[in-house]
């Protein structure tokens, strides 16, 4: 015959059994993933013959894979950047029409307010219209964000960039209230446009930092892609990416999505200790703090 005692763990303990089965079994989903920028996420031709490089995506997605993490990448576009005249650089990507998730949002030459803009030929077009209106089945869990590069290039003030991120962001959040935002700062490029980059930079690393920017289920952490690099080993043309700068990208972005993997929803910092009979469940989520490659 059963305790009263007994009775009353096994009475407390089954529900909290199904709630870590639950929690187990919706971590266990493939996360959604997806990357909102400009060429350096779209990909395309480079300058030194006509070859393309399929960027930081392509490094990244094997990364995750490799690592045992299952993402499946969102958005409404599905290839590089000229994609019937540039062959892919040879033995680069040999994976990129098989098993590479190719799927994306990326927008070559395409500023923040291009993207935002619903007549806009080859960006808002495609873009405003998915991120307004998210398919279910694309819903984002993570969206990385590294957009700014043509905006700094062209002169658009920092309030009317910080503004056009505001709005992108809101439609993911009205999307999934959960979900992580990672922004990326820009590596750089000539020297022309470096200040307006630094400019920048210092615009993005304020907007992650600004708590507003933030709710209680959506964190926003920055990734940080300047510090560490080469721009002139990186870079195959003083702007894109070549193989070298798409890994070292791909590693940035790898520690800041592996560290937002964790089981519960996104911001919140909290220590919970769940006694299931003998053991106990711990979920924890990490402060958010900047990524870098190290």
């Amino acid at each position: 015959m059963t305790s009263p005692r007994t009775r009353t763990l096994a009475k407390i303990t089954l529900p909290l059994l199904l709630l870590v089965l639950a929690a187990i079994t919706t971590a266990a989903s493939a996360i959604n993933i997806v990357f909102i920028g400009d060429s350096i996420t779209h990909g395309g031709k480079g300058n030194s013959g006509n070859v393309a490089y399929a960027s930081y995506r392509y490094p990244l997605y094997f990364q995750l894979k490799g690592a045992g993490h299952d993402v499946n990448f969102v958005g409404p576009q599905n290839n590089y950047n000229y994609p019937e005249t540039y062959d892919l650089k040879s033995g680069v990507y040999p994976n990129y029409y098989t098993t590479f998730d190719r799927d994306h949002a990326g927008f070559w030459g395409k500023t923040s307010g291009q993207l935002l803009n619903s007549a806009n030929n080859g960006g808002g077009k495609i873009f405003y219209p998915w991120v307004t209106n998210i398919p279910a089945a694309d819903t984002p869990d993570i969206a990385l964000i590294n957009i700014g590069t043509n905006d700094a290039s062209g002169g658009v003030a920092i309030a009317t960039f910080t503004a056009n991120l505001s709005s992108i962001i809101g439609y993911l959040r009205a999307a999934n209230p959960n979900v992580t935002i990672i922004l990326s700062n820009l590596m750089g490029t000539n020297a022309a446009w470096d200040t307006s980059t630094v400019t920048y930079n210092t615009a993005i690393a304020n907007f992650v930092a600004d708590p507003t920017n933030r709710t209680l289920t959506s964190s926003i952490v920055l990734a940080d892609i300047r510090t560490g690099s080469n721009r002139t080993t990186m870079l195959y043309d003083n702007l894109h990416p070549n193989e070298l700068g798409e890994a070292f990208m791909a590693g940035v972005y790898f520690n800041a999505i592996t560290r937002s993997l964790i089981p519960e929803p996104a911001t919140l910092v909290l220590i919970v200790g769940v006694t299931v009979l003998a053991g106990t469940f711990i979920l924890r989520r990490r402060h958010d703090r900047p990524c870098s490659s190290g």
